[in-house]
């Protein structure tokens, strides 16, 4: 369970980044920033 939770953190951690390269990738591509944003709040 310990491994669990060691594995579940590092999976967020990975999301965030993900999430962070991919809203980069729309922003400076000047296209879907607001479907970003959206993804960001739900």
């Amino acid at each position: 369970m310990f491994y669990f939770h060691i594995i579940f953190s590092w999976l967020n951690e990975l999301n965030k980044l993900l999430f962070q390269f991919i809203c980069s990738f729309l922003f400076i591509n000047k296209s879907g920033l607001l479907e970003c944003v959206v993804f960001k709040i739900s």
